[in-house]
């Protein structure tokens, strides 16, 4: 029997009809109640700006130049002028890198599509990558790590234009504040964020409980560190012509001292076509001990930078110590931090390299206390608009500390500093801070960050994070909170406790199931996304606009990442990869897809790591003494693009292997001080991520390849490792680069080109 033949045009819909209804469609979505609202709230907002959006607008159109349009023109993106007035691109001209122009943001034009267009207001995604997203991670990753929107999308055209030409080292003339946080915002910010603090009765309120008494260098001895590198013996210079220098605890020495000779003979040789050789601004300073963490006041457009440094006391015996383990259990002690003053050179440009020698820097007060050792110091980063009276000729106003103590508290200090301390008296006892915020039940705080000017995050050893205010109770009744006090270590307070400010958390959060390690926000652009890591080797992000559903975690790491650090250029976070020995990006609108932009290869791990707050690079502190700093933009948006890295300094320390007497003993008999070595000047190299494991060499002599999927650890000593490192929030100073090591140095230098 035949069979019947039939047309294939039965089996296809009518491209009119098909169109018809698509058309018919869009006009339905194009009229959506929901679209035409959120429409409303943003012209809502942009009047709530009008008084900034004027000055911007009107800033904007007086700094019109050709760079931004050739910007532009690269990356398909109308990129607005910079508004500030030193902006300008660098697309176009000559790079460190023998680059004439910056391809990162080209995408290769392809065939159009049949499919109608739709509106990006009315697309609906379920969080899965469409095939336009996904055909990019090979060839460019803007929009991977942007979206579609194009306000993201002119950001990052923005500091890719700015930054993506420094390989390593930032230029001077670069620095300046994130995109994504303009004048007009950090203005508002300013004035609006403090208005609880000076208008609300919020500076008083401090005032009345913070309590600070003056301590005697006798009384003082017991907070004060008590390690065996109270004095360091040095080595510093040219590689192959350094000299020994000693340095007491709390002893300094400018960096230009070891150079004088390479310097003055340099610049002995110098002509007009080759100008004299800048000298270094940078110092060295004995913390006396093993230092735990530090940071960078924001103090912006202020000629002098301070730095908290909380250093290890080391004064319980083995027979004091608790039996119960420090990281889960409340360790009270006689402690103290450092607070120390640098001024910054004088220059006649920006741009200019200053040859005048650095001013010698000041400690100004050393914080004693009975809380045990500080585990982390937080400065409140967001902008401040100091009044008139917040100074003096006498003192100085530097903001507000936040730290998490071994006794398991966290505490803010609304710290006030003399400008010169002619009587030589520095040390201070703090009986009670300007607020103290207790952990929750059986457990103790960890870690802890910045939301606001007026909100902290504290993370907990049980995996719990709380969210508290920091406004007095008596200036702003809404900042009490209908928790019940049970759910935390709280007692009833005393007659002689009244004054003390113990907030309740607002929110709590079983965010982890084990040890908080870190957290960090991602302000500016996003202050309610939330990075953390845990003990268990996971990294996190979660919305705190809706926390238990809106969280995703990255895989399990067989070593627990140290950090995970918001990009402010790259819309994306940073967190070390220990098991691939890398640095990895992870962007926010897909998390968990880790792609590797340095490389840690024979360095022991990484141990601290920051990204510059005013400029693209990333700073990296290995546990072998080296710091490494690379401009991560450029291998995260295109992945063809090479990692250029740069080993800034390399510190070693060995021990003594003969006792004071002259003879041969053992390793507990042999005298305790050592000696360090600072090296640099070292070449940059391109990363080794492109490489397989297999093909990775070890830096050792004599050594051949690594075999597939092999892993080799190299033990170095403790005191050799980096413990902690910061960059400079303030654009005056963004290039400023603070790295402290465990036998307690701590050198700052200005490494801006």
């Amino acid at each position: 029997m035949a069979s019947t033949r039939k047309s294939g045009r039965q089996h296809v819909p009518s491209r009119k009809l098909k169109d018809e209804s698509i058309n018919t469609l869009n006009e339905i979505l194009s009229s959506d109640s929901e679209i035409e609202a959120l429409v409303d709230q943003e012209i809502a907002a942009a009047d709530e700006y009008d008084e900034f959006s004027v000055q911007a607008a009107a800033q904007a159109s007086s700094d019109d130049d050709d760079s931004s349009i050739s910007a532009a023109a690269s990356s398909g993106i109308a990129t607005p002028v910079e508004d500030d007035d030193d902006a300008h691109s660098d697309i176009g001209r000559g790079s460190d890198v023998g680059e004439d122009r910056l391809p990162f943001l080209r995408v290769r034009k392809s065939k159009p599509k049949k499919a109608p267009a739709i509106e990006a207001e009315a697309k609906r995604s379920r969080g899965l990558l469409g095939t336009q997203i996904r055909s990019y991670t090979r060839r460019n990753k803007s929009e991977l790590l942007c979206g579609p929107d194009p306000k993201d999308r002119e950001a990052l055209t923005r500091a890719a234009d700015r930054w993506a030409n420094d390989p390593t080292l930032p230029r001077r003339a670069n620095l300046r504040h994130p995109f994504t946080h303009p004048d007009s915002r950090r203005k508002w910010e300013a004035r609006k964020g403090w208005e609880w603090y000076y208008d609300s009765g919020g500076k008083a309120a401090f005032a009345e409980r913070q309590r600070l008494t003056p301590l005697s260098e006798g009384e003082a001895v017991k907070y004060l560190p008590r390690s065996s590198h109270h004095k360091q013996d040095v080595l510093l210079g040219p590689y192959g012509r350094q000299t020994p220098f000693t340095l007491s605890a709390n002893d300094t020495i400018d960096m230009d001292h070891a150079w004088t000779e390479v310097t003055a003979m340099e610049n002995a040789s110098h002509t007009e076509d080759r100008p004299p050789k800048r000298r270094k601004h940078g110092w060295l300073l004995n913390a006396g001990s093993k230092v735990r963490c530090l940071d960078w006041a924001t103090k912006e457009g202020s000629t002098r930078q301070y730095l908290a440094i909380g250093t290890k006391q080391n004064s319980l015996s083995r027979e004091e110590a608790k039996k119960e383990a420090p990281s889960f259990a409340s360790s009270p002690a006689p402690s103290s931090i450092q607070l120390w003053s640098f001024v910054s050179p004088q220059r006649p440009t920006p741009t200019a390299d200053s040859t005048e020698p650095a001013r010698p820097l000041r400690l100004v007060h050393i914080l004693c206390t009975d809380w045990g050792d500080a585990k982390q110091v937080r400065w409140c980063p967001m902008p401040r608009k100091f009044q008139e009276n917040d100074a003096s000729q006498e003192h100085e106003v530097v903001g507000l500390l936040a730290s998490v103590w071994d006794d398991g508290s966290t505490r803010v200090l609304d710290l006030i500093v003399p400008r010169d301390n002619n009587d030589g008296n520095v040390h201070l006892k703090i009986d009670s801070a300007a607020c103290t915020i207790r952990p929750l039940q059986y457990s103790i705080c960890t870690c802890m960050c910045w939301l606001s000017a007026t909100d902290i995050a504290v993370g907990h050893s049980n995996g719990f994070l709380a969210l508290y205010s920091i406004i007095p109770p008596s200036t702003s009744p809404s900042s009490t909170s209908s928790f019940p006090s049970a759910q935390t270590n709280y007692t009833p307070p005393t007659s002689s406790q009244t004054h003390q400010h113990h907030p309740h958390p607002r929110l709590i959060i079983p965010l982890h199931q084990s040890y908080i390690l870190s957290l960090n926000s991602c302000y500016p652009p996003f202050p309610y996304l939330l990075t953390s890591t845990t003990i268990a080797g996971t990294a996190r992000l979660t919305d705190l606009r809706s926390p238990h559903t809106a969280s995703i975690s990255t895989r399990r790491s067989n070593i627990a990442p140290v950090d995970c650090i918001y990009h402010h250029g790259l819309f994306a976070c940073f967190v070390p990869d220990d098991s691939h020995e890398t640095i990895g990006a992870m962007a926010l609108r897909c998390w968990g897809s880790l792609s590797a932009t340095m490389d840690t290869v024979d360095t022991g791990g990484t141990r601290a790591m920051d990204v510059g707050k005013c400029h693209a690079a990333l700073a990296v502190g290995c546990a072998d003494g080296g710091v490494v700093v690379s401009n991560p933009m450029r291998r995260a948006i295109k992945h063809r693009e090479p990692c250029i890295q740069l080993l800034l300094w390399k510190h070693e320390w060995v021990r003594r292997r003969k006792s004071q007497n002259g003879s041969d003993e053992s390793s507990e008999q042999m005298e305790p001080r050592g000696m360090s070595r600072i090296t640099e000047s070292y070449k940059a190299r391109k990363s080794e991520i492109d490489q397989r494991p297999g093909e990775r060499k070890l830096n050792i002599e004599g050594s051949r390849n690594r075999g597939r999927g092999s892993m080799v650890s190299t033990t170095f000593e403790e005191e050799s490792g980096v413990t902690a490192l910061a960059w400079n929030p303030n654009v005056s100073c963004g290039g400023w680069l603070a790295v402290a090591w465990a036998t307690g140095l701590v050198r700052v230098e200005d490494v801006a080109i």
